[in-house]
């Protein structure tokens, strides 16, 4: 209750703290008021994304929630108080908006959560030329019909710059399937380094999926992402902030041996995000 009290007082002190303009032009972007729970403390592997520990509520403020008629079905993340990046599969065939809810701030996956907030869809903008066969440039953003509230639980990730120093620190988060791996119920997340790019093309090859580009591999044996992750971030930690260096795509076998998740690049389409989220402002 004390830490919940003292990041609301920091909140409301942010303008004199310089973290005016809460979206992607500002300074705000990926800067959680609380410590991933895999940083603030030593957790034992088990239980997991596949493979994930129970995220500490707060530490992933910009994590999104796309249920459809009431049931997960994709992730995703805040770029600014209208736009959120995902994965064009999770709504390139099933367009109806008004079956859609977008939360943020949520924790649990079927229990209302006291930070939770829900909003509707004004406008689905795939990549251009997405392959729903391949899954070729498998990248999406949602435009909200309304602003979100930002808050100590609610608030954006930053886009990735050019030239960004590599980091060990990077996290798949989600509410997507566990397969029997524990803590179904809640928001997790997992530590991942990308797979040696040699590891990434034989996994491609052997999915018959070589065309595909602007992609990486993530994930080992027992850690995952899985199904109804997809469209959520790969965060990285750079210098204190964290930025969005992947969407997840897709999987051939969640968690298993020989097998990794496969992830969007999000570094080659900065300038397709940014000049959409201009035209839409």
């Amino acid at each position: 209750m004390a830490l919940e009290l003292i990041a609301c007082l920091l909140y409301l002190l942010h303008p004199a703290l310089g973290l005016q303009n809460p979206d992607i032009y500002g300074n705000q972007c990926g800067l959680p008021m609380f410590e991933p729970t895999s940083l603030s403390q030593q957790t034992p592997l088990g239980k997991r994304i596949v493979g994930g520990t129970e995220a500490n509520p707060g530490s992933w403020p910009w994590m999104v929630m796309l249920k459809k008629n009431g049931r997960i079905k994709c992730g995703g993340s805040i770029l600014d108080s209208h736009i959120i990046l995902t994965a064009a599969h999770c709504l390139y065939s099933d367009r109806k908006y008004d079956e859609w809810q977008v939360f943020v701030g949520k924790h649990h996956t079927n229990v209302k959560d006291k930070n939770e907030q829900s909003y509707t869809i004004s406008k689905f903008i795939p990549h251009e030329r997405f392959d729903r066969n391949t899954l070729m440039n498998d990248i999406a953003l949602i435009v909200l019909k309304e602003p979100i509230k930002f808050n100590p639980y609610v608030r954006p990730i930053c886009l990735p710059q050019m030239n960004q120093p590599e980091s060990d620190q990077c996290y798949t988060t989600g509410w997507g399937e566990t397969k029997g791996t524990g803590y179904a119920d809640v928001l997790k997340e997992i530590p991942l380094a990308p797979k040696m790019k040699f590891f990434c093309r034989n996994l491609l090859k052997k999915l018959g999926r070589s065309q595909l580009r602007n992609i990486f591999c993530a994930g080992y044996q027992n850690a995952d992402a899985c199904s109804g992750d997809s469209g959520g971030p790969y965060s990285c930690r750079i210098e204190g902030r964290w930025f969005v260096k992947g969407v997840v795509s897709f999987g051939p076998d969640c968690g298993q041996p020989g097998w990794t998740g496969v992830y969007v690049n999000v570094m080659p389409y900065l300038s397709w995000i940014k000049n959409h989220i201009n035209q839409s402002i």
